[in-house]
């Protein structure tokens, strides 16, 4: 663990020291830890923690599949945790995205292949110092904020247009800071370990769509098992009744 802590880069370590400080701030609001223990109660509950232990199995067995594959080594465990915890997990919003439009999984897919990954990793290849990255996180989160906001209705349109200008300069001024640390210093990333994190979330994304898609139809199979027993009232159909759901539908 505390090699894992070494290794983060100063984007993450601003990243981190925000997200502290912002959870120490809420926590000294009375109504926020009040709350948390709802969060924590619902968190906890047995289906929930059956679908994470569910999530973690599987990306387990597919990072020993990398492994095996050569395409994964220590050196990407930090890579690993971090987008588990940061895509991974939160994906689980798809699941009922999902189910009730099986086409959001083509979405999924196509967000996950864009050209765009690319750019971003290649922006993200180097970092600022870490006073740099501290300023830009806040700056960030609230451009993100308000270009949300300005989505809200026509009228915010040219706010809108300014924001976003806003931020493609900001992104712009990151790919020309990565050019050149790659023309000056490219010897330190041009190396496999860096293709192999550019690749892991891919990879990890990709395999997740039959996850996703999975915990999708049992969600929808869970629910329908669950009015079943309110609308058959004879206990000793509801096996049959189930498995005839099962082999009708199946994936369907």
């Amino acid at each position: 663990m505390i090699s894992i802590v070494q290794s983060l880069d100063n984007r993450e370590l601003a990243i981190g020291i925000w997200l502290i400080l912002f959870l120490l701030l809420a926590l000294l609001q009375a109504r926020v830890r009040k709350g948390l223990r709802g969060v924590i109660v619902a968190v906890t509950a047995r289906p929930v923690v059956a679908v994470f232990l569910v999530m973690i199995a599987y990306y387990a067995l597919v990072t020993i599949a990398l492994w095996w594959a050569n395409a994964w080594t220590f050196k990407q465990i930090k890579v690993s945790l971090l987008w588990i915890l940061f895509s991974g997990l939160p994906s689980l919003a798809e699941v009922f995205r999902i189910r009730e439009d099986p086409k959001r999984l083509k979405h999924v897919a196509m967000e996950i292949l864009k050209l765009v990954v690319l750019l971003e990793f290649f922006a993200n290849l180097f970092k600022l110092p870490l006073l740099a990255e501290l300023m830009l996180f806040p700056f960030m989160v609230v451009l993100g904020i308000s270009i949300a906001a300005s989505e809200t209705g026509n009228k915010h349109a040219h706010l809108r247009r300014v924001l976003l200008a806003v931020s493609a300069l900001i992104v712009l001024a990151l790919l020309l800071f990565s050019t050149y640390k790659l023309v000056t210093d490219g010897r330190s990333v041009l190396n496999v370990d860096t293709l192999r994190d550019f690749l892991l979330p891919i990879a990890y994304g990709v395999t997740s769509l039959p996850l996703l898609w999975f915990l999708a139809t049992y969600s929808a199979y869970e629910e329908v098992f669950i009015r079943l027993q309110f609308v058959v009232q004879d206990k000793t159909l509801h096996g049959f009744i189930r498995r005839r759901l099962i082999t009708s539908f199946q994936f369907d």
